[in-house]
């Protein structure tokens, strides 16, 4: 273990210039010492799942059940409509965004040596309604690195994002990646799927004070939910700036929803 753990050290350094990636970093002095006694876990988590549901222009977001009429009423804002959506069980369709802060707790340097997604439960993709973002400004804005997980595949390791969003390969191969003492790293973690309905979390292991550990990403003691498009939706609806409307599938997707038409070339 000692001697892999120095090697990893000595590799973490390395990690921008092998990867391209820089990660968001913090510091926060920290006292060592009542973490210690209690026995808390070394590295602390915050995670928050994306539920903006107009972060994101062209985005798309499905409920394997029937909306409630009220969406579609006028003058709603777009805080009460996100809510309503929301509480009928919306998911996004795609690909999901969690934000993840963690910090190390410890005065020791702790080292991430895998970041890796689990699957709780795999189904057929939701398929009721349908939501298309199509509002006015919008997207995501420059942030933390995102670190992306192809949950159809048989590898859930993180993956670094290359050009045009494609995942490149393992982010932690041979790297490890160190946390010092009251440090923060911010990621953006993505689950994608083109298959199913997937309930996923997060497994991070990571070595501090020469012991292995492992901590889980369950945000808000629930997994993280995402689901794949389908051909065709019993619902659908176009959410711009004038409110929500619902909109013959047709006219969102064309033949086959599957193939995002509303998405704008970039």
């Amino acid at each position: 273990m000692a001697s892999r753990l120095a090697a990893i050290v000595g590799a973490s350094g390395l990690l921008a210039a092998l990867t391209g990636v820089v990660v968001a970093r913090s510091f926060d002095p920290v006292v060592d010492g009542a973490a210690d006694v209690i026995g808390s876990d070394p590295l602390q988590v915050y995670a928050v799942p994306d539920r903006d549901l107009g972060a994101e222009l062209d985005a798309a977001w499905v409920s394997g059940r029937p909306l409630p009429s009220s969406i579609t009423t006028g003058g709603q804002s777009p805080e009460r409509l996100t809510a309503v959506l929301l509480a009928a069980g919306v998911v996004r369709a795609g690909q999901a965004t969690t934000a993840v802060t963690i910090e190390n707790k410890r005065s020791d340097t702790a080292v991430l040596t895998a970041i890796t997604a689990s699957v709780h439960r795999r189904a057929v993709p939701l398929s009721d309604s349908l939501v298309v973002i199509s509002r006015a400004g919008g997207g995501p804005g420059a942030g933390p690195v995102a670190l992306g997980f192809d949950l159809d595949g048989p590898s859930l390791s993180a993956q670094a994002f290359g050009k045009h969003d494609v995942l490149t390969g393992p982010y932690l191969d041979t790297t490890g990646l160190t946390l010092t003492g009251g440090e923060k790293l911010r990621f953006n973690f993505v689950g994608r799927t083109k298959s199913s309905y997937v309930e996923w979390s997060i497994k991070i292991d990571y070595v501090v004070s020469g012991r292995a550990r492992t901590l889980t990403v369950l945000p808000g003691g629930s997994p993280m939910r995402v689901t794949a498009l389908t051909s065709r939706y019993s619902h659908s609806y176009r959410w711009n700036d004038e409110g929500v409307q619902r909109v013959p599938v047709e006219q969102v997707c064309g033949s086959d929803c599957r193939r995002e038409q509303w998405r704008k070339p970039e």
